[in-house]
């Protein structure tokens, strides 16, 4: 059956078969890898969102513990009561933050403020505000810089990270 024109020795040979086409599945080991390390970045980014939004939670109540604190000051000029405050509002922050450093909680004057810049040393508390958290809530501080204090206050607080807290909590303290 030859054909004119058509070359005899090419008769003799077979159809040639194509290769079926490369399916979707199952991907390459690049793809493999890919799709694990962009779980593993979505696992983190959910994580620190969460812890992030967790802390920016326990900022917002303390701010505003805060201020009703100032309010409470400004209205009965009352220091120790407003040291008081503020030590139990940074207690409140240290516990969320440090849920099991229960003995940090019953700390008071030095041992207290040695604790919260070892938590925080760049918080940068000024000697006044120190003094105010360790001897404001038991004797009246005459010349007490209220604006100061919460300024400093609401800056430990916002250096204090939670990781930070639980840190200066398992340091042994000094004897």
């Amino acid at each position: 059956m030859n054909t004119p024109g058509m070359n005899p020795l090419a008769a003799q040979l077979a159809d040639i078969i194509e290769p079926a086409p490369i399916g979707w599945f199952p991907p390459a080991w690049g793809w493999w890898v890919l799709l694990v390390l962009l779980l593993a970045v979505i696992g983190v980014a959910t994580w620190w969102v969460r812890v992030w939004l967790q802390q920016r939670r326990l900022l917002l109540v303390a701010d505003t513990l805060l201020d009703q604190a100032l309010e409470q000051y400004q209205t009965t000029q009352d220091s120790q009561r407003y040291c008081q405050s503020l030590n139990q509002i940074m207690k409140r922050y240290w516990k969320a933050c440090a849920p099991t450093a229960t003995h940090v909680l019953s700390l008071s004057g030095n041992d207290w403020v040695e604790t919260v810049m070892r938590a925080a040393p760049s918080s940068g508390l000024a000697k006044n505000t120190q003094q105010a958290l360790a001897e404001g809530a038991y004797q009246p501080l005459h010349e007490l810089k209220v604006n100061d204090l919460d300024q400093d206050v609401r800056r430990w607080l916002r250096k204090a990270k939670p990781a930070h807290i639980r840190r200066a909590s398992q340091e042994p303290e000094h004897v």
